[in-house]
């Protein structure tokens, strides 16, 4: 029971605050403000104050409002004998106000929020689910996830890739933000806020959110599609960058010391004669582990129970084409540059093994027909999406000429033209051309090279237009060719936004790029400093410079 002291002080409050945001409210409604303590008598820590403009058994509106940091407490409107309980819809009129709908982390702005409340006045709490409870959670999730697919405006993004991937007409750039799973993604939606313990739904969850999250705040052109994607589990003989467990690859003996939670040493491994007749011998391959994947796709599959369907993909680095990325972690990146002047012939042995023995696996993979259809929403080539007017075709129907393939040389950003094509891309096309669209680049500037690599990759569509790239040449060189796949500088844009100086680094490009097929891909995100506010704003940004 709240005294009649403490009704007209929270009153005030919430004339004050309408006025403030410019509702104007009649006599008669100013006078029957309704002040609720839900019979706490908390009214400071939690309560709603109410402005009631209609309330009847098929329709109500109101206006509510909340003092800082006042919390109105969790309900429900359950269905009553077979009767529906009401929906409900809520506009943020000022302020800002935060809408716990279960499993949802916090961002940092809410964290500080929060960090300035009592510890006895935070009611969020997370407790042990069962396995059947986690599986519960799943499933609204994934319904959650699937009525995202169905909306026109999903669809209408679909064909604009599609359009744009086979260069039927010019458009406003296509443009995907795009988080590293292990960097900004950890900030945006944190494993301290996904609620399953059970260890592949805990995986599930955690993709889930993230297209939600996507959904959310990213308003970007990201498709949704009714599936969920997994590793196939198997082994990679070759080098399985990022994966600190290895202890083989190409038939060498490695280690991987690591370096704090992520990064780990690179050393070389290739140090005699020995070393490299076993690699020069060695046929890579992946050797699929048919057992786990059935067991996998067995729980997944129960789990999801229809909501969604299930897809195993080969892992990234088995169809990449990118041979220097491998003989970096067994060379080492300075012994790999003195070769290039003191060895060059038996590197490019080695350059040439490996491109013509992943060729080989290659057209094995398509024999064991376990290739699968990467024009959908999954990183393409250095980040994009690889939708086409093509119809998407399941794995078993799959061939390598109706896949996008990929490489990339960033190894050698720093070495010439000439020494670009005899060493990297004449051995890089062996398997790159096996595919029916290519992608080439990634961080590395392609200035200077685009000639090679038009006179060598047959079936180029893509090429990456790094922040280090020269745009001029770039436009010019690429044109209506193939994409214009330009990749800003994450570090103009997610540790502070400065306007002034991003708004005329898009216009530059986009005033140089109005003859290209362009597409804006935002990776290599790090950190975006625990928040999403300038991610936003970026995204804001250029839909208003790219028209």
């Amino acid at each position: 029971m709240i005294s009649r002291v403490q009704y007209e002080e929270y009153k005030e409050k919430t004339l004050s605050a309408l006025a403030k945001a410019g509702i104007a409210l009649t006599a008669e409604e100013k006078e029957n403000v309704e002040v609720a303590d839900f019979g706490l008598n908390r009214l400071e820590e939690i309560g709603l104050q109410v402005v009631t403009y209609v309330n009847t058994e098929r329709c109500c509106a109101k206006e509510l409002v909340l003092t800082p940091y006042q919390i109105c407490p969790e309900h429900r409107h359950p269905e009553i004998n077979g009767t529906k309980g009401k929906e409900e819809t809520f506009r943020c009129r000022q302020g800002e106000v935060w809408l716990y709908v279960g499993g949802f982390p916090d961002s940092q702005e809410q964290k500080e929020i929060k960090g300035k409340i009592p510890e006895e006045r935070n009611y969020t709490e997370q407790t042990e689910m069962t396995y059947g409870e986690q599986t519960t959670y799943i499933r609204e999730l994934a319904k959650r996830y699937a009525q995202l697919s169905d909306s026109e405006e999903n669809q209408q993004k679909r064909q604009r890739w599609a359009d744009h991937n086979d260069l039927k007409k010019r458009q406003q750039p296509l443009l995907w933000v795009c988080p590293d799973d292990d960097g900004g993604w950890k900030e945006l939606v944190p494993e301290s806020g996904l609620v399953c313990s059970d260890p592949i739904l805990r995986e599930i969850e955690n993709k889930l959110k993230k297209y939600i999250y996507q959904d959310r705040y990213l308003k970007d052109d990201f498709v949704f599609e009714k599936r969920l994607y997994f590793d196939y589990p198997g082994r990679y003989t070759g080098y399985l960058y990022g994966n600190t467990e290895q202890k083989e690859a190409w038939g060498i003996s490695i280690v991987k010391p690591k370096i704090g939670n992520q990064a780990y040493h690179l050393d070389n491994f290739l140090k005699t004669e020995e070393d490299y007749e076993k690699l020069l011998n060695h046929e890579v391959d992946f050797l699929p582990d048919e057992e786990k994947k059935k067991a996998l796709k067995e729980q997944i599959e129960n789990v999801l129970d229809g909501i969604l369907d299930v897809e195993f993909h080969l892992p990234y680095s088995v169809l990449v084409q990118s041979h220097l990325i491998e003989m970096v972690h067994l060379r080492g990146l300075e012994n790999l540059m003195y070769d290039l002047y003191d060895d060059p012939d038996r590197l490019k042995a080695v350059f040439l093994h490996m491109g013509e023995s992943k060729a080989r696996l290659l057209k094995r993979l398509e024999e064991q027909k376990l290739l699968f259809d990467n024009r959908i929403n999954i990183y393409t080539g250095s980040g994009s999406l690889g939708y086409t007017n093509d119809p998407w075709k399941k794995p078993e129907e799959m061939v390598l000429r109706d896949m996008w393939g990929f490489a990339d040389a960033q190894e050698f950003s720093g070495v010439s033209a000439e020494m670009f094509e005899e060493f990297a891309i004449a051995h890089q096309k062996i398997g790159l051309n096996l595919f029916g669209r290519g992608c080439y680049g990634c961080c590395e500037p392609l200035d200077h090279k685009y000639e090679a690599i038009y006179r060598h990759i047959s079936n180029i569509r893509r090429l990456s237009v790094s922040p280090w790239s020269d745009v001029d040449e770039a436009a010019e060189k690429i044109g209506k060719k193939a994409i214009f796949s330009w990749k800003p500088d994450p570090a103009k844009i997610c540790q502070g936004f400065n306007e002034e100086e991003i708004r005329p680094y898009l216009k530059n490009v986009a005033d140089k790029t109005k003859d290209c097929f362009v597409e804006i891909i935002l990776k290599d995100i790090r950190t975006c400093g625990n928040m999403n506010r300038y991610l936003i704003k970026f995204i804001n940004l250029v839909r208003e410079i790219f028209e």
